[in-house]
């Protein structure tokens, strides 16, 4: 439990995610809302949704799942729309650096190529990670029934 935060850097114009845990106040995500994030319903639930990002969160880089409850759906489809937004802000802040950093270096096809390659694993893992979920999700969803039905 916590709040979570779209928050834009006042120099970079960046839009990134800030989630801390309620009482310790610990950063439990922290990253830097991507262009082409998949941002998906939890299996489910309505009022959830889950998407994969290179987190900072414990000040080194890795690839994280995460997933957001809320209260109502309407809250959970509002969160959505916002991320949506950030997601829209950053493509134009993020193309126009890549944009500027191209022309000045002379236009070098690897750094492109790499940074498609990157986009492609990080999307797979994330497939991958989501398909875990769900595969937990209702492996715990028929515990939960058998001992109902007990």
């Amino acid at each position: 439990m916590g709040q979570t935060r779209l928050l834009r850097h006042k120099v970079s114009d960046r839009v990134r995610l800030l989630f801390r845990q309620e009482r310790t106040l610990k950063v439990r995500a922290n990253h830097v809302v991507m262009p082409g994030t998949k941002l998906a319903p939890h299996t489910g639930s309505d009022k959830a949704v889950v998407w994969s990002a290179v987190d900072f969160a414990e000040e080194a880089q890795s690839t994280e799942l995460f997933c957001v409850r809320f209260g109502t759906p309407e809250k959970c489809a509002d969160f959505a729309a916002k991320f949506a937004e950030a997601m829209a802000h950053n493509e134009k802040v993020l193309g126009a650096d890549a944009g500027g950093a191209e022309e000045e270096g002379g236009g070098e096809a690897a750094a492109p190529d790499a940074a498609a390659e990157a986009k492609a694993a990080a999307d797979a893992d994330a497939d991958a990670l989501a398909g875990e979920v769900a595969a937990k999700a209702a492996v715990g969803e028929g515990k939960e029934e058998a001992a109902a039905s007990s």
